[in-house]
């Protein structure tokens, strides 16, 4: 769809990769504003789910939702109305192995997608 090909795109766009091989589904769904998307991921390395955590928990602007034993995940809901992204359900990818993940997350599109990161990048580039 139009939708699965504009994160195709964006994605190769914010990496600078033109050829990065990308695959996703685009679902809509009826929330307030939140996006929210599955995400598989192919390393150079063999990576774990904890190590990935880890580097997720020390991210500025991502929040770690993920106790699947207690029925805790990012969803939309949660997201909302929150500057940070939720990042939850990380597991070894079945397709990759120990060279990949699996993950979902979730964020505000309004907050995080569009006006705090225009913020942020404008702070970055301003001088001090």
């Amino acid at each position: 769809t139009k939708e699965e090909m504009k994160v195709t795109l964006e994605t190769r766009k914010i990496f600078g990769v033109p050829d990065l091989a990308v695959s996703c589904t685009a679902v809509r769904i009826p929330t307030l504003r939140a996006h929210s998307e599955a995400i598989t991921i192919e390393t150079e390395k063999a990576v774990t789910p904890d190590a990935a955590r880890e580097v997720l928990r020390a991210a500025p602007g991502v929040r770690v939702v993920d106790s699947p034993e207690d029925n805790v995940y990012p969803m939309p809901i949660t997201a909302t109305r929150a500057h940070d992204v939720e990042v939850g359900r990380v597991r070894q990818s079945l397709i990759f192995g120990d060279q990949g993940l699996d993950l979902f997350v979730s964020g505000d599109q309004l907050l995080r997608g569009a006006a705090l990161n225009a913020v942020l990048i404008a702070e970055k580039l301003l001088p001090k």
